[in-house]
C-alpha cells in the first residue's frame, strides 16, 4: 500500500499545473540572452572570426559537427544565413511567435553555431541550449506572447497547464552549481589550505578579467578570500533553493518547512544568486554564462507572486 501511495504522489507531483507566467518570463529572458549574444558577436565584429573557417575569414580550420551543417554549406554565405535565421528564431521566441517550434528551431540553430568552434564557447553554451530544450517542452507561449494575442485576444493567459518543466529548469541550475562547487574541491586554492586564493588569481588572468585590477588586488585580499569562501558556500547549498521552493509551495509541512518559510529561504537564495551573478559579470568577462543562469530563476516563483510583485514596481514608479 506504501509503495501505490508513493507511486500516487509522484504521479501527483508530476501532473500538477499552475499559470505559466513563470515559463514565460524564462522565454522571454532566455531569448534576450541568445539575441544578446549573437548582437555582441555581430556589433564587436568576431563572428567571423570566431566562426569562419580559416579559408573565409576565421582564424583556425574548423570541422563542426553539428547535423545542420550537411544540409546547409558550411561557407561566408551558409553562416551568414544560419546566423540570420537564429535571430528571426530569437525574435520569435522573445514575442512568443510559433510556439514551441520556435524554440525548437532557436535549439537547432544555437547548437549548429556553437559546435563549429568549441574554443569560442563553454558551459553557458549548454546551459542555454540545454533551457531551450525544456521551453520546446513547456507551455512558455501561452501567455505573455503573440500567441497569446491570436488564440485568446489578451496577452495574458492564467489558465493552468502542466508545470513540471519549472522544476526540471531549478533541478538543471542547481546541479550545475552542485558540480561547479565539487570540481572546485578538487582545487587547492579553493580551499582553507590554499588560503582561498582562487579568485584573487582568477581576477589577473586575461582571459577572464574584465578591468586590470593587479594594482590593487593585493590590499583587497581579505575580500577576494572572502568572496572565495561566498562561492563555494553558495554552489553547494544550491540544493537549498529545491527546499525553499518546496516549502512555499507546501506552507503546512514539518519543522524544516517552517524553518525555510520563517527564514525566506527561497528569497534568500535567489538574492544570493543575483549578488553573485550580477558580481561575476561585472569583474569577470566569461560570456553570458550569468544572465542565462539567472533567467532560470523565474521558474521559482509562482504566478501571483510574480504579478504581485509587478503591481507593487507599477506603484512605486
Amino acid at each position: 500500500m506504501r509503495l501505490r501511495a508513493l507511486a500516487e504522489a509522484w504521479v501527483a507531483y508530476w501532473a500538477r499545473e499552475a499559470p505559466p507566467t513563470p515559463l514565460a518570463l524564462v522565454r522571454v529572458a532566455l531569448a534576450l540572452c541568445a539575441l544578446g549574444t549573437l548582437a555582441h558577436m555581430l556589433w564587436s565584429g568576431v563572428l567571423l572570426w570566431v566562426w569562419a573557417d580559416v579559408d573565409f575569414g576565421g582564424y583556425r580550420q574548423n570541422v563542426p559537427g553539428h547535423w545542420w551543417w550537411s544540409i546547409v554549406p558550411y561557407d561566408e554565405a551558409g553562416l551568414w544565413g544560419t546566423v540570420v535565421l537564429a535571430l528571426v528564431a530569437g525574435v520569435l521566441v522573445l514575442i512568443g511567435l510559433g510556439g514551441r517550434a520556435s524554440s525548437l528551431g532557436l535549439l537547432i540553430l544555437t547548437m549548429a553555431l556553437t559546435s563549429i568552434n568549441p574554443e569560442s564557447g563553454g558551459g553557458h553554451d549548454r546551459l542555454l541550449t540545454n533551457a531551450l530544450w525544456l521551453l520546446v517542452l513547456s507551455p512558455a507561449s501561452a501567455t505573455l506572447s503573440l500567441d497569446c494575442r491570436l488564440g485568446t485576444g489578451a496577452w495574458a493567459d492564467v489558465t493552468p497547464r502542466p508545470a513540471w518543466t519549472r522544476d526540471l529548469f531549478l533541478f538543471q541550475l542547481v546541479l550545475v552549481y552542485v558540480a561547479t562547487g565539487a570540481q572546485k574541491m578538487g582545487g587547492g586554492d579553493w580551499t582553507p589550505w590554499g588560503e582561498f586564493m582562487a579568485l584573487h588569481y582568477a581576477l589577473q588572468l586575461p582571459s577572464w578579467q574584465r578591468w586590470d585590477l593587479s594594482g590593487v588586488l593585493g590590499s583587497v585580499t581579505p575580500l577576494t578570500q572572502l568572496a572565495t569562501l561566498g562561492t563555494m558556500l553558495f554552489e553547494l547549498g544550491a540544493p537549498l533553493l529545491l527546499l525553499g521552493v518546496w516549502a512555499e509551495r507546501h506552507p503546512d509541512g514539518g519543522r524544516v518547512v517552517q524553518w525555510a518559510r520563517r527564514v525566506h529561504l527561497r528569497s534568500g537564495f535567489v538574492l544570493a544568486a543575483v549578488m553573485f551573478h550580477v558580481g561575476i559579470d561585472a569583474l569577470m568577462n566569461i560570456g553570458p554564462f550569468s544572465w542565462v543562469s539567472l533567467a532560470y530563476l523565474f521558474a521559482a516563483f509562482e504566478h501571483e507572486e510574480l504579478v504581485g510583485a509587478w503591481s507593487r514596481l507599477r506603484r512605486r514608479a
